[in-house]
């Protein structure tokens, strides 16, 4: 559920600046985004930290990945 979340919070992002009349595409980016917020929902609930999992999320925002 938190993933879902994750992802419709970059709805906006993605819809009006990354892909502008390109929903398809955009919503494609929102799935990739709910998947990977699936995955640092898991590491939290697995590791029982949020601050390492908040600086890979930091780190894929500078690198782009």
């Amino acid at each position: 559920m938190t993933a879902l979340i994750f992802a419709a919070g970059h709805i906006p992002d993605f819809v009006l600046r990354v892909y502008p009349g390109m929903l398809p595409l955009a919503m494609g980016q929102v799935a990739s985004v709910a998947l990977y917020g699936a995955f640092l929902g898991y590491g939290v609930y697995r590791s029982g930290m949020l601050w390492p999992w908040m600086v890979v999320h930091a780190l894929s925002d500078v690198t782009g990945i």
